[in-house]
């Protein structure tokens, strides 16, 4: 009980020096008698934007097998990185055969089963603020 009891007091003293320290931090930071919060968490660098942008229509392609099959292509705009995607085949049953990204393009391609299935390409695109 007795070592309990001191790590308790020793945990309290250290508490109490660092509570200590970080006023005197944050009074050579900020000066005296100005608000102290978030005067260590501004924010040194660019945040990270991004946006998910969705296929517009589909067109018809064929597979390397040469198989009929239904294509979609979602594209990032202007200034922004493909940096993620993804992709789904409306029509029931049909199996997505392919999903593409392309980042030399700034875009994601998705390849279905089968002509008219309506599928949806999405990217995720990100640029520097």
């Amino acid at each position: 009980m007795r070592k309990f009891l001191s790590f308790i007091v020793c945990g309290v003293v250290a508490l109490a020096a660092l509570g200590a320290y970080a006023q005197s931090l944050g009074d050579q930071l900020v000066g005296k008698g100005e608000s102290h919060v978030g005067a260590l968490l501004k924010p040194s660098q660019p945040a990270l934007a991004c946006i998910q942008v969705n296929s517009v229509g589909f067109y018809s392609c064929t597979d390397a097998g040469g198989y009929e099959s239904t294509c979609a292509k979602a594209t990032c705009p202007s200034g922004y990185t493909l940096t993620g995607g993804g992709g789904a085949c409306a029509a029931g049953d049909r199996r997505v055969k392919s999903l593409m990204p392309r980042v030399d393009l700034s875009a994601f391609y998705i390849m279905c089963e089968e002509q008219g299935t309506d599928p949806t390409a999405s990217a995720v695109c990100c640029k520097l603020n």
